[in-house]
């Protein structure tokens, strides 16, 4: 019995090492050195399933390497525009400059690799793809909450392209909008937002519209007191 209990005891213990092992190494893998960094890059230059795994690798990054910057979002955003690479787009998260951002708004309606740029913009504030952003609104994107996410990163630049959205009553994007100017909305808002009040006949629909019109009134006091 003595055995059995001193056996599966060393198992636990060995289990519990790999464990540990297994964490310190994905806590290394947010921090990258340049030589990890020119692996990655190599990986992914040589093609086959070692670029699989150095994108996803440059993607878990917590912060791009000031130095290599440049050269792997330029690599990335060539994999997205030569092949529509997912994974080359979603790690631009990390690695993106304004000259990537730029260029990955066109991919906010290109098929799959949309959401990969949507997720892009909900780590990267770039307020020029707001509207683009916005549009996904009313063509029953299924990444609603990244997207959410991505309009809300944008602040309140976003909120002219996403007010139109309030009057869409027959799909999702209207009650993502409320969350969104709830959010970032400002006294612009507030207009259409008390129409909408006044209008609708939706609890579920003028609930969250007086609620976005408190908290945007509770900004503007302060702000106003900031001044």
């Amino acid at each position: 019995m003595t055995s059995h209990v001193s056996g599966a005891f060393r198992i636990l213990v060995a289990v519990g090492a790999l464990a540990c092992a297994a964490g310190n190494a994905g806590a290394q893998l947010k921090k990258p050195t340049p030589e990890q960094i020119d692996k990655d890059i190599k990986a992914v230059v040589a093609g086959g399933n070692g670029r699989t795994f150095a994108l996803k690798r440059l993607g878990e990054y917590e912060a791009p390497l000031e130095d290599k910057q440049k050269e792997v979002a330029e690599l990335l955003m060539k994999l997205v525009k030569d092949s529509k690479d997912y994974n080359a787009c979603r790690s631009l998260a990390v690695w993106a400059t304004d000259t990537e951002l730029k260029a990955l708004i066109e991919f906010l309606d290109t098929g799959d690799i949309s959401k990969a740029a949507v997720y892009v913009y909900s780590k990267k504030k770039y307020p020029a793809a707001a509207k683009a952003l916005a549009a996904r609104l009313a063509d029953g994107a299924k990444d609603y909450k990244v997207l959410t996410e991505a309009l809300v990163l944008q602040g309140s630049e976003a909120e002219d392209d996403v007010i139109p959205y309030l009057s869409e009553t027959k799909k999702p994007s209207q009650k993502f909008a409320l969350e969104i100017l709830t959010k970032v909305g400002t006294k612009k808002s507030l207009d259409p937002l008390n129409k909408l009040v006044a209008s609708s006949k939706d609890g579920g629909v003028v609930t969250p519209a007086k609620q976005a019109i408190k908290k945007i009134e509770e900004r503007e006091k302060g702000d106003k007191k900031k001044e």
